[in-house]
């Protein structure tokens, strides 16, 4: 489905923002229109992404591929089941990561999940910090959300660190989670409730 700017979708619903502005970042809402960079940025951060998620398939990091993704985004984003953004230094044309909120329930529920993964070549300057805090700020601020949750790694120590220096708590440790690179691995539930 094409994005379409004048449909009555999540954004115009909950006053979500195609594009954000922190001090150094512009966020943008994820489009097939960004298709090419994105894929780009995959390949560019194949091995350094590969710790931390789910095996991909050569598939995967093709043009086509990310098309059919963003096209996915697009969807979710109008039925308000998430909101993906891409991140680019301000005036900067290359991606260099992603911050998003997943499984967006509001009423009784009121929660989603984080997600968010940086470039190589940027991570360690504090730009996921200032991308997720954003994402924290639209849940809570726009959207309304109570309760964000973060799924990671026990020994994803840089991503532990993101989140607990944003507030986030552990609830929980559930064992064989996610399938990491072939093997069943370990997760905790990292949660921040707004206040």
């Amino acid at each position: 489905m094409a994005f379409d700017e004048n449909a009555p979708f999540m954004r115009d619903r909950l006053k979500l923002q195609s594009e954000y502005q922190t001090e150094r970042l512009t966020i943008k809402l994820s489009a097939v229109t960004l298709s090419a960079k994105v894929t780009e940025y995959f390949i560019r951060n194949r091995d350094f992404l590969c710790e931390a998620n789910a095996q991909r398939t050569e598939e995967f990091f093709t043009s086509l591929y990310q098309l059919m993704l963003l096209s996915a985004d697009e969807d979710n984003f109008i039925r308000g089941a998430a909101a993906k953004y891409w991140i680019f230094e301000n005036g900067g044309r290359d991606i260099i990561g992603m911050v998003a909120l997943n499984n967006i329930i509001t009423g009784a529920f009121s929660s989603c999940f984080l997600s968010y993964r940086m470039d190589y070549r940027y991570a360690d300057k504090g730009y996921s910090l200032e991308a997720v805090e954003k994402l924290i700020d639209i849940a809570f601020n726009e959207i309304g959300l109570r309760r964000i949750e973060a799924i990671i790694m026990p020994r994803n120590q840089r991503s532990l660190g993101l989140v607990e220096q944003l507030g986030f708590v552990c609830e929980g440790h559930s064992r064989g989670y996610l399938r990491i690179r072939d093997k069943w691995e370990d997760h905790l539930h990292m949660t921040l409730m707004r206040t």
